[in-house]
């Protein structure tokens, strides 16, 4: 149903304009800045060597290709890349989406690894408390029993006889 078209176009010039011609263009560029690696002179001992030539416009084979230029006879394709163009926008939108959502996930990750790294440290300074604290308290208990023997040996009581004290003086009562 396609219908390509095909066009060559070849342009044949004399050597002679060839060479002028390609010693125009080597000029040129000598004047931009950029020299031919190699210049090839006409009177070289070495004897005959390739010239290159530059191509000119038509020298080359040019191939055109067109589609069948009747118009479209429904609106049927517009209607297909209208939907298609949806589809594209719809999904490039839900994997924009999809990204944040991985984003934020990886971020309430490292958030909540942060935070169990915290309370792992904080477990470990409350152990290591309760381990100096429960040995302070052991080494108290086997102090007690020390200090108790050393006080239940009660020194001797002099014990005093009531009937020599004098007898208290009654200031409330009148005499």
């Amino acid at each position: 149903m396609n219908n390509n078209k095909q066009t060559t176009i070849t342009l044949n010039t004399p050597p002679d304009q060839d060479v002028a011609s390609d010693e125009r263009v080597r000029q040129s560029l000598n004047r931009l800045g950029q020299v031919p690696l190699q210049r090839h002179s006409s009177t070289s001992s070495s004897g005959p060597s390739p010239r290159h030539r530059f191509v000119r416009d038509g020298e080359v084979p040019t191939v055109y290709t067109s589609r069948n230029s009747e118009p479209a006879k429904s609106s049927e394709p517009a209607e297909a890349m209208t939907a298609v163009r949806a589809e594209v926008s719809r999904e490039r939108a839900a994997r924009t989406e999809a990204e944040n959502a991985l984003e934020d996930a990886r971020t309430m990750t490292r958030s909540l690894q942060t935070r169990l790294g915290h309370m792992e440290l904080e477990l470990q300074e409350a152990r290591a408390r309760a381990d100096r604290t429960e040995s302070e308290l052991r080494a108290a208990r086997e102090a007690i029993p020390v200090r108790v023997a050393r006080t239940r040996q009660p020194s001797p009581v002099a014990v005093a006889d009531v009937a020599d004290e004098p007898e208290p003086v009654k200031w409330w009562l009148k005499s």
